[in-house]
């Protein structure tokens, strides 16, 4: 096997662990942490999901330094950015794993684009 193998079967193993961590964290956290937003009144109508966008952007504003969260404020983002006053450590947890396995399959993709195919 090449170097080229070796890096698809990295890829499909990480693009599996992400759907896992995606289903988890937007199935079990995600669900509790809205909950818990909307018993504060944070939400006033049923949030939209465009495509997993929701998902995305919740997991990753958890996991985001709260100066970079802060610059959310005026923007349609802002609601997303004060869900991180009601998240648990497990929320957390769970989306660093999700934009962990996000990025570095991002990444892989880019190294798979880049890499010579020998054959």
């Amino acid at each position: 096997m090449t170097l080229f193998d070796y890096v698809l079967v990295a890829w499909m193993c990480l693009l599996i662990l992400t759907c896992v961590f995606w289903i988890l964290f937007s199935r079990k956290n995600l669900n509790a942490l809205e909950e818990r937003a909307k018993k504060a009144g944070l939400y006033e109508q049923e949030p939209v999901d465009v495509m997993g966008t929701r998902v995305l952007i919740i997991s990753n504003v958890l996991v985001l330094p709260t100066y970079i969260a802060r610059r959310f404020e005026g923007t349609p983002l802002e609601g997303i950015s004060k869900m991180r006053a009601y998240a648990s450590v497990a929320d957390r947890r769970s989306a660093l794993l999700l934009v962990l396995a996000m990025h570095t399959l991002a990444l892989l993709t880019l190294v798979i684009y880049f890499l010579p195919v020998e054959s």
